[in-house]
């Protein structure tokens, strides 16, 4: 999922996932309860795609106090660790990119 961000929208990796983080997305994550289902499923319907890794799997995140805020209200009401919370901001940003989740 980053490097699809990555390339939509010209990013280095760490950008692309701070960009994911935002009020916008966090309120598709609440409102319908199904980041778990969604996060399980991806990439369900090209089972053979072949995942493009990234260059360095060790992404040093620069996030404001809003977007740490927005984590925190996530992990908590979702009851999940900061990282899924991370996951779900990715998996809704496929939906806003035009991926079906």
């Amino acid at each position: 999922m980053i490097n699809i961000v990555v390339e939509k929208r010209n990013m280095s990796a760490a950008d692309a996932v701070a960009s994911c983080i935002s009020d916008k997305i966090m309120g598709r994550i609440v409102n319908t309860g199904w980041g778990d289902i969604a996060l399980g499923l991806w990439g369900h319907g090209d089972p053979e795609r072949t995942w493009k890794k990234l260059d360095d799997p060790v992404i040093n995140l620069q996030l404001n106090r809003y977007q740490m805020d927005m984590l925190g209200i996530i992990t908590e009401t979702m009851s999940v660790s900061p990282e899924t919370a991370v996951s779900y901001f990715l998996i809704f940003s496929m939906e806003e990119l035009g991926y079906h989740i």
